[in-house]
């Protein structure tokens, strides 16, 4: 039976689309929502996908508080106002991963383990999972392959931390994030979340087996 939060789906996937953008617009005006896949990657017998060679020299490891700060302070990271946010990650566990080239942080994702913030939920992760979050890439250092190279290189500390099991979450009107996780390997599970934005605030609505996970605030 179609319940009513399946036909909210149902047209947040539509609104999603570029069939769509016209109304998005019109929608945007007072409110907005998305629907947020959840993509898993099992790390047993994961393989890295063959990839063009990488066109600039970056290294890859995880940061501390001076990264953020000295994230903060490049405009082009847009973190200025995410700071003290990002700091209190780093203080409840949260781990930054980084990409640096000639010393300045080009690419950054953040590594979650034990639970996952979820605006109005916490989602639960088991033992020996993690998930990726908050992905950026500054502007002129895009196309050049920096997050498929750094997922692979998180991949081997990962492994070497007993991590065996990655989550992510994806918006459906980001067509070449969701491609680029399926070529790391990454699985639709059948599972997603409802993001719902509005004036008054933001709230998620968790469907299929992983809502179980899902642990209001």
């Amino acid at each position: 039976m179609v319940t009513s939060m399946d036909l909210i789906a149902r047209f947040a996937e539509a609104i999603n689309t570029r069939h769509y953008r016209g109304l998005k617009r019109h929608v945007g005006r007072i409110g907005w929502l998305e629907k947020i896949e959840l993509l898993s990657l099992d790390l047993h017998c994961w393989q890295p996908p063959p990839l063009p060679r990488m066109r600039m020299e970056v290294d890859f490891g995880f940061g501390g508080e001076a990264d953020v700060r000295a994230m903060a302070r490049d405009s082009g990271l847009d973190v200025q106002r995410q700071e003290a946010l990002y700091l209190e990650k780093l203080r409840r566990g949260d781990l930054l991963y980084v990409g640096k080239r000639r010393e300045e942080v080009v690419f950054y994702l953040w590594v979650i383990t034990g639970r996952k913030d979820m605006i109005n939920h916490f989602m639960l992760l088991e033992e020996g999972e993690f998930a990726v979050e908050r992905s950026f890439t500054k502007e002129e250092c895009r196309g050049h392959g920096l997050y498929p190279y750094g997922f692979i290189a998180l991949i081997d500390e990962a492994k070497g931390r007993g991590l065996h099991c990655c989550l992510t979450d994806i918006a459906l009107h980001n067509p070449p994030m969701l491609n680029t996780a399926r070529r790391l390997g990454f699985e639709r599970t059948d599972s997603f979340y409802l993001w719902l934005r509005h004036p008054f605030g933001q709230y998620t609505f968790p469907r299929g087996p992983l809502a179980a996970r899902f642990i209001p605030k």
